[in-house]
């Protein structure tokens, strides 16, 4: 039997098929004319892609495909355009997946139900889970990672309740095993770290396991292993490249960089087919370099994922391949709190200055808050490609938490640019939002950030610098269609002051309630939670490297000539800590993220290891002494005493060992040097009535001739004091 509605899932990718009899009747559509829109489809195709039952997409109205010897249509690629709106005269996308689901075989359900699991697993996403793997875990684990653990959690916490309340019927299974082969499909798929399952035995078994913690803490701890980024058997990525003239490790080894330069293949017009790159510009340069070569089905594979499609597309195939922007948005009610929603996007200003000699324009990245309308945070750069990065994203994010006063959002939306794609730029998300959403390709429309831009950039209408229709993207600007004189421009100094004068028209402008956007922020989401410190620092703080092998329990820094102490709480003991999460090395290189009240410090690889707080300092004299400057003292003293005594502990033990090592040696076998060595050991142990104590036990076991030098009160004082 033909159903008229059959949906398909590919990857992240669903697709609604409608057929050709259901199209007929509901949008009363000729079939003469669904012949001819066929054909006219396929000609768009290649000529390799136009024999398959199911046509690719190509961005064209009336993708079709045949199955079960009927045609059937693309529901996104029905047109909705005047006169007829042939989309607008079928059911929604929700009512049709509905009805396509009551209509849907046992393999389709199967589909239908790990798509579900999906988005419900997506509900127990939250930062508290993706905190605890970040910053309170005692493994190398960095945001990344953290992301990917929380995901596990989610997955297994999902499938222990829906056992517990036996729920596998809402996901429109039967029973339980349905719903261990379906969520086995899933993790199949995804391979998450913790979760890698094959089948439905393996995810019972792994179940099992997870059910036999008994704390939430245990659950968190249950998916962290030490196997993760093992990449060993890699090729691509271990032949590492080198600036020769800086020592900088460059971030693409060698096989990369020939890669993807050859797939973006920038300063050419044409775009050669992979196998003539392969051959006339990857083999040649890997052969001079004295490299071993990758296979063909390598190079290809690494230019055909789809994260590496996404960073070379716009090199490769230019902007209107990277950013469409023709589908409609949705439609909502205002947003009632500040703190609910901030967008992200970037554009240039239209203000015209004089680079050199010639025309340029400015860009900014900017953060709105879309209840309040408020431009929360902004970056300001020379307008040309690439204008829009990571470094412009993250300093337009520090002013917005500093406007905000420490808070965040509950959601973000951002367009698909590439700066927003970046892994650092996810993982600050992940820590500020409890939500981060992009719009689809090519609907600009849904963020709100452009309505916003839009208005805005109106208020440069005031100066006689605005370029209009001109938009100069680099030196080699379009064409200038205002009619400029260069040499009447004023300077970037003077476009800069001009852009800051619109951000403050623009958040001082009263609204139809008589209030101003600054006075509409005030009014927060009341779910909404300060950030936690760590968070704030990771994201706004000063970054930097230290070694806290040269600082004897401090962390010091400096910044702007001035410098900043922060005191390592129980170092005697936190030494062994910090010495093993970085490997036992010679040095305790670690990055340091601070501000004016604490710092935090990371491994190199970003793993968090503890937080410092800022050192009081104790007074040189009586005459300047505050009460907490004498509680400084005090804390600091007693803080020096415990870290002797461990030492004397130490040396103590050492002792005793040797002490044990030559009864069991026998007095003729030990060495003499052996004996001054431990008579030197009871001598450094400690000081005062320790040393003397040390001194009287040992000489009892040990003779020694020589006398021993006592110290003078004076020189006792001096040590103390250092």
């Amino acid at each position: 039997m033909t159903r008229d509605i059959v949906i398909k899932q590919y990857g992240d990718k669903r697709t609604i098929w409608l057929n050709e009899g259901y199209l007929v009747r509901s949008c009363a559509v000729n079939t003469d004319y669904l012949r001819v829109a066929r054909v006219l489809y396929k000609n768009n195709l290649p000529l390799s892609a136009r024999r398959l039952d199911i046509l690719p997409d190509c961005a064209k109205s009336w993708r079709w495909a045949r199955m079960d010897g009927a045609f059937y249509y693309d529901y996104e690629r029905v047109p909705n355009k005047a006169p007829n709106f042939y989309q607008e005269k079928l059911a929604n996308e929700a009512e049709l997946l509905r009805m396509g689901r009551e209509l849907c075989s046992n393999a389709d359900v199967m589909a239908c139900a790990r798509l579900k699991l999906e988005y419900a697993a997506a509900e127990y996403l939250n930062p508290e889970v993706f905190t605890f793997y970040m910053f309170k875990t005692g493994g190398r684990v960095n945001a990344e990672r953290a992301q990917i653990l929380a995901q596990s959690w989610a997955y297994a916490k999902l499938l222990s309740d829906i056992l517990r309340d036996k729920r596998w019927v809402q996901f429109g299974l039967d029973n339980k095993g349905d719903l261990f082969r379906a969520m086995a499909g899933l993790l199949a798929e995804k391979q998450l770290e913790g979760m890698r399952i094959k089948n439905a035995n393996g995810l019972r078994n792994k179940m099992a396991d997870f059910e036999a913690c008994t704390t939430l803490e245990e659950q968190y701890e249950f998916f962290i292993h030490g196997g993760h980024g093992n990449r060993n058997a890699s090729v691509v990525g271990s032949v590492e490249l080198v600036d020769e003239l800086t020592g900088e490790v460059m971030a693409f080894d060698v096989h990369q960089t020939l890669i993807y330069n050859a797939f973006m293949n920038r300063f050419n017009a044409g775009k050669e087919f992979k196998q003539s790159l392969y051959d006339k510009y990857y083999l040649p340069a890997v052969a001079r370099l004295g490299v071993s070569p990758i296979s063909y089905r390598t190079f290809s594979a690494h230019t055909n994922r789809y994260s590496g499609k996404m960073k070379m597309g716009r090199a490769r195939h230019g902007y209107d391949y990277f950013n469409k922007k023709f589908q409609t948005y949705v439609p909502a009610k205002p947003l009632e709190y500040a703190g609910s929603m901030w967008v992200m996007d970037g554009s240039g200003l239209k203000l015209a200055y004089n680079k050199d000699g010639k025309p340029a324009t400015l860009y900014m990245t900017r953060v709105f808050d879309v209840a309040s309308g408020l431009l929360l945070g902004h970056s300001v750069a020379d307008h040309h490609r690439g204008a829009e990065t990571k470094t412009h994203v993250l300093k337009a994010l520090q002013m917005a938490l500093k406007t905000s006063s420490g808070y965040g959002a509950m959601e973000v939306l951002t367009d698909n640019g590439g700066a927003f794609q970046e892994a650092e730029v996810k993982n600050v998300f992940g820590m500020l939002f409890t939500k981060v959403r992009t719009i689809k390709p090519g609907n600009s429309q849904e963020n709100s950030a452009e309505l916003f831009v839009r208005l805005m950039n109106d208020l440069a209408r005031q100066f006689d610098n605005w370029s209009g229709q001109f938009n100069a993207h680099s030196i080699d600007f379009k064409s200038n269609t205002d009619d400029m004189k260069v040499k009447d421009l004023p300077t970037k100094h003077e476009a800069y002051t001009q852009a800051m004068q619109m951000v403050e028209q623009w958040n001082s402008q009263i609204g139809i309630d008589g209030l101003s956007r600054l006075e509409r922020f005030e009014r927060r989401h009341p779910e909404l939670k300060p950030l936690e410190p760590t968070v704030l620092r990771y994201v706004n703080g000063h970054v930097t490297t230290v070694d806290l092998a040269r600082m004897r329990g401090f962390v010091n820094v400096e910044h702007k000539g001035v410098e900043h102490k922060f005191t390592i709480a129980n170092w005697d003991t936190e030494l062994d800590n910090i010495n093993r999460k970085l490997g036992y090395t010679g040095n305790l290189l670690v990055e340091v993220r601070w501000d004016a009240t604490a710092a935090d410090l990371y491994t190199p690889e970003g793993a968090y290891l503890l937080t410092c707080n800022r050192t009081v300092k104790a007074h040189k004299s009586f005459a300047e002494a505050t009460r907490e400057s004498g509680l400084a003292l005090k804390e600091l003293t007693q803080r020096k005493h415990v870290m002797l005594e461990s030492i004397n502990s130490w040396e103590m033990e050492t002792a005793k060992g040797l002490d044990v090592l030559q009864r069991v040696m026998g007095n003729d076998e030990v060495d003499e040097q052996l004996d001054y060595q431990m008579l030197c050991v009871g001598r450094n142990m400690v000081k005062g009535v320790h040393n003397s104590q040390g001194e009287t036990e040992l000489l009892e076991k040990v003779e020694f001739s020589k006398s021993i030098k006592k110290k003078t009160v004076a020189e006792r004082a001096l040590e103390e004091f250092y």
